[in-house]
């Protein structure tokens, strides 16, 4: 792409990406990359054509130009109406422009029973969805957004399905080494992911919230469970 504008929106309970910016940024030279966050956490050295803005995409969305590129990633529990962004961001793309959605699917699923239901991580998961809905912030079924996607207007929509191993429990070696890089993902922001949603949604105390983040990462790292997150 040459001389368009790109938006990069990462999800709301994770930083935004700056490796992502930086990527997008070095492979178009040419075009505008925006970075979108709701806190300024941004870093300080970054290609000459990348840009971090605070906003809130769930507010009119005011900037002066529309873009060609759309690149969202881990929206879950973001918005009170996703399908309704997904709408604004098709309102706010050049013709002919693209949208890209990466997310995970809630609960985290086994094809072998090896995850029980009363485990720390299903109970996890749960916990999630819960606080989401009470927060109204609804986790919205990824198997969805394709539904959402041609609602909005888009055409063409293409859906990709992957597996992502909690940690290296399969025997091939590409989903082994994809199952180590999700641990250290999911496992190591744990209790960001988990804090601000267990205690404002479900009325949890930090101490009990840190300490079920503590039990579901043994669950995470226990190669017995044989499960993955959906994306």
């Amino acid at each position: 792409m040459d001389e368009h504008t790109m938006l990069l929106v990462e999800g709301y309970v994770l930083p935004n990406d700056e490796q992502e910016n930086d990527r997008l940024a070095d492979a178009n030279p040419d075009a505008e990359v925006i970075g979108v966050d709701l806190s300024p956490i941004q870093p300080n050295f970054v290609p000459p054509n990348v840009s971090f803005e605070i906003d809130d995409l769930e507010k009119e969305w005011t900037w002066n130009k529309k873009f060609d590129f759309i690149l969202a990633r881990m929206m879950l529990g973001c918005f009170e109406d996703f399908p309704r962004i997904i709408q604004v961001a098709y309102d706010n793309l050049e013709p002919g422009g693209y949208i890209e959605l990466q997310d995970m699917a809630l609960p985290t699923q086994s094809d072998d029973g090896t995850l029980p239901s009363d485990s720390y991580l299903a109970q996890w998961c749960k916990a999630c969805m819960d606080a989401g809905q009470n927060l109204q912030r609804p986790i919205f079924p990824v198997v969805e957004y394709k539904n959402y996607l041609v609602a909005a207007g888009f055409e063409d929509v293409v859906e990709v399905q992957r597996k992502w191993p909690i940690n290296n429990w399969p025997r091939q070696r590409k989903f082994k080494e994809l199952g180590i890089l999700a641990y250290a993902n999911i496992a190591g922001g744990l209790e960001g992911l988990s804090l601000a949603h267990f205690t404002r949604g479900l009325g949890w105390t930090a101490e009990e919230t840190l300490l079920f983040c503590a039990q579901t990462r043994i669950d995470l790292k226990n190669t017995a469970i044989h499960a993955y997150w959906p994306m």
